[in-house]
């Protein structure tokens, strides 16, 4: 009904030739005329200010959405950063024994229990979350609408 006004007194929709305010004008001259009674009168003005167009749309909030493209390289991204960062707390691990700390040398980091055990906790999350980005890649999800 865009461009369009719903005539109140025939019930006919026809080409919008007037704003709100002149429809409730020619409707309260036809009242004052006595062609439409009171009752008619507030029916028809109900009517033009419901089927008047809103003044501003509502806007509407839309999350951004990762392409399948990005899903992907950053879902390798995190495997792979999740195994290095595994490999790595692997190799400085506090489990070693007193022989291999003395063919690390002098400058051979060992890693802290609490340090090994939070890269090893932060390397199975980034793992886990690349599996998600790689996964997404490929299923299709149901749109919500």
């Amino acid at each position: 009904m865009k461009g369009q006004i719903l005539d109140v007194v025939t019930g006919v929709v026809q080409p919008k030739a007037m704003n709100i305010s002149e429809e409730i004008e020619r409707l309260s001259k036809l009242r004052d005329s006595g062609a439409l009674s009171e009752e008619e009168f507030v029916q028809a003005k109900g009517k033009v200010l419901v089927h008047r167009e809103p003044l501003i749309a509502a806007p509407v909030a839309v999350a951004p959405q990762w392409s399948g493209g990005s899903k992907i390289f950053f879902g390798v991204l995190f495997l792979m950063l999740g195994a290095g960062l595994f490999v790595w707390a692997q190799g400085n691990s506090p489990n070693m024994s007193f022989g291999e700390m003395m063919r690390k040398g002098p400058d051979g980091l060992i890693l802290a229990p609490w340090a090994y055990n939070t890269a090893l906790v932060v390397a199975t999350l980034l793992v886990l979350r690349g599996l998600v980005l790689v996964l997404r890649a490929f299923i299709p999800r149901e749109k919500n609408s």
